[in-house]
């Protein structure tokens, strides 16, 4: 253990603090002088999206940007798919991509840049919509589908407050009674797509998992896909299918088993997935918080990445 000072060297040191604040002078704190450290790594979040654009975007970004100033990780939020250069990428230990929608990178060159990074030892993270890829991704371009895991098929029920019922939705009325938290689409349309479901965890030592426990119920719009990537991919948590209504957010009719977050070794680099992230709330949720700074270590190599299948 370090010494403390001596109490008169401590009193000199108090007594010029007070002299300059009161002159006008900073005085570093230790805070501050956390801020200053350089970061321990960075990441690129990329929220681009060709498709259905999540209103809790925003609130992910912030999020992110807040969790790296406080764990000491540089983070650089973009939309822009001309950064996934060999150059640009180099500059980031992992890349994040949040609620990214349909044919984000279309170029050939943005395409390769990606797929080097990754056998190069990048580290992929994807947040829920990362596996809505669309069906061009997935006939063009299987590789991206790979590094998910798995491509989104269809997610629990959609309930609309409208001036009318909406084809393929639930009906719950007009627009003055839409719930506090429902998203807008337009200025005629509110609606939900989430519920709780209870989520169990299938590697309660992964730091992806951390402070998850055994189970947890979570509120979300629930994932469910094309494929299941057990047995390919190293599952970290479940969703239980009796705890919720899973509508198309299931794995085929009659499927019980519904991975939900996983990892795995791809082509050289790291990747990890998360089905949750839909809703804004999810993004100040503590708990899901714990779980992407863990994912996001993991991807960009500084904690342990245990994901044989």
């Amino acid at each position: 253990m370090k010494a403390s000072p001596p109490l008169a060297l401590r009193r000199i040191v108090a007594v010029l603090a007070a002299v300059m604040s009161l002159t006008g002078l900073v005085v570093a704190t230790p805070h501050t002088a956390q801020a200053d450290k350089p970061p321990r790594f960075s990441v690129l979040v990329f929220t681009r999206t060709a498709g259905f654009a999540h209103p809790s975007i925003p609130s992910a970004v912030t999020a992110l940007e807040e969790l790296g100033q406080d764990k000491g990780f540089e983070v650089v939020a973009t939309t822009d798919p001309t950064m996934f250069t060999t150059t640009e990428l180099a500059e980031y230990d992992a890349v994040v991509f949040v609620n990214t929608t349909g044919n984000v990178l279309p170029l050939a060159s943005q395409r390769s840049a990606l797929e080097g990074y990754i056998r190069a030892g990048g580290g992929w993270v994807g947040a829920h919509a990362a596996s809505d890829v669309g069906a061009t991704v997935r006939t063009e371009w299987p590789w991206f589908v790979g590094l998910v895991g798995a491509a989104f098929k269809g997610h629990t029920r959609t309930h609309v407050w409208a001036a009318a019922p909406v084809p393929g939705t639930v009906y719950e009325g007009p627009l003055a009674d839409a719930p506090a938290d429902a998203e807008s689409f337009g200025t005629t349309l509110r609606y939900t797509s989430w519920e709780p479901a209870l989520v169990d965890v299938e590697d309660v030592n992964s730091p992806a998992t951390r402070g998850w426990g055994q189970r947890r119920i979570f509120v979300d719009e629930w994932y469910g896909f094309l494929t299941n990537p057990r047995g390919t991919v190293h599952v970290l948590a479940s969703l239980d299918e009796s705890s919720y209504d899973a509508f198309q957010g299931d794995m085929g009719e009659g499927a019980a088993d519904h991975p939900i977050v996983w990892c795995q070794n791809y082509d050289g680099g790291r990747s990890v997935y998360t089905g949750l992230g839909h809703t804004a709330a999810q993004w100040s949720d503590s708990k899901f918080l714990a779980q992407m700074e863990g994912a996001i270590e993991m991807a960009a190599g500084v904690a342990p990445f245990d994901c044989a299948p």
